[in-house]
């Protein structure tokens, strides 16, 4: 049992309760059967079942104390990357900064085919579009490169 992963789902246990419970305070939609407090409820509610379903394997699972120094590296390289995104937004916009960061977690995760690294990205900038600009209306930032 590694002691800091149920030190850490007790946390997020106990912060996710605080927040169901702020959730019960949003006003109510006497219209709407669900009202601004269905979601929060809902993600709070999954955060303390898959806490609790963590706390239960770590505590059943054999004490495994392997160092995995190339899993935590890949973790932190992969925080860089998603770091470097959010940066690149504002300046050379959303589609064009999800597209680099998709291309550089496939080529991260070692896909060699050029097929999928070419459709992959936009598969998924033409869904985004089609559905947030199109559909919903939502407007994704540019970047200042191209404004």
């Amino acid at each position: 049992m590694r002691v800091p992963t149920v030190i850490m789902s007790v946390i997020i246990i106990g912060i996710s309760a605080y927040f169901y419970s702020m959730s019960q305070a949003f006003p109510q939609n006497q219209m709407q059967e669900t009202g601004p407090d269905f979601m929060p409820k809902i993600y709070c509610g999954f955060l303390i079942l898959l806490s609790l379903i963590l706390i239960v394997k770590e505590v059943r699972s054999k004490a495994k104390e392997e160092k995995k120094e190339a899993a935590m590296l890949y973790a932190v390289a992969a925080m860089a990357m998603v770091a470097v995104y959010l940066i690149l937004i504002p300046y050379v916009g959303f589609y064009l900064s999800t597209a680099a960061v998709i291309v550089s977690f496939l080529l991260f995760t070692k896909v060699k085919s050029i097929y999928t690294l070419a459709a992959v990205p936009l598969g998924t900038i033409a869904f985004i579009y089609i559905f947030f600009e199109k559909f919903l209306s939502v407007s994704l930032p540019l970047g200042t490169l191209f404004t």
